[in-house]
């Protein structure tokens, strides 16, 4: 059976042992990261770990350069599908700022209670991941149908873009391997033959 993990990024790392022993024992594997880290290496350190449900603090800074909340809006940019949850000790401060959707915040206490909440905040949990792999699915069927269009020469540059995009994300979660050398090629032939066909034409404007 293939692991599938929930990732934790905090201010401060004091319950990380806590939480993931505890969530283990409900089935869910954790990976936690603190530490002033960007954006940019946050999207790597997911992506790396395949990460399946991200669980975001709510005040990242001042270890962070950014909050919570800002890390969200960014990754719902570069990985859609990826389900993310804000924990905060200040849930009335996070209703209120109306920045994040009501059912994606959770009082951080919530990984510290026993009973019914926290068998049903873990059953959220393993919802999320869930729903990430339905996504992956959908995405795995539109990348199938776009490399058919793409042997047959009728992909048109946006569908070309989506193409890549798709593969970008699946191969980064080891759903897919490389691209066939053959589909490449073509397409770095034709945006050649593209290019040139522009360069002629415009010397073709200058001339006349």
């Amino acid at each position: 059976m293939q692991e599938e993990y929930i990732g934790y990024i905090d201010n401060e790392e004091t319950n990380f042992q806590t939480y993931t022993k505890r969530l283990k024992r409900k089935g869910i594997l954790l990976k936690c990261r603190n530490g002033n880290i960007s954006k940019e290496q946050v999207v790597e350190w997911l992506v790396q770990n395949e990460i399946k449900c991200f669980l975001v603090d709510y005040r990242l800074k001042p270890e962070f350069s950014y909050e919570g909340t800002d890390l969200l809006f960014y990754l719902r940019r570069i990985l859609p599908d990826l389900p993310c949850i804000i924990l905060t000790n200040y849930t009335e401060d996070s209703l209120k700022d109306n920045l994040v959707e009501d059912y994606l915040i959770f009082d951080r206490a919530i990984l510290d209670k026993i009973g019914t909440d926290f068998d049903t905040f873990i059953e959220s949990l393993k919802k999320c991941i869930q729903v990430f792999n339905q996504r992956m699915q959908l995405r795995i069927r539109r990348y199938e149908q776009l490399c058919i269009l793409k042997k047959e020469a009728e992909l048109n540059e946006k569908e070309y873009e989506e193409f890549l995009s798709h593969f970008n994300l699946l191969k980064s979660y080891g759903y897919i391997d490389d691209i066939p050398t053959e589909l490449l090629d073509s397409e770095v032939e034709n945006k050649i033959d593209r290019l040139l066909e522009s360069v002629d034409k415009l010397l073709q404007e200058k001339k006349g």
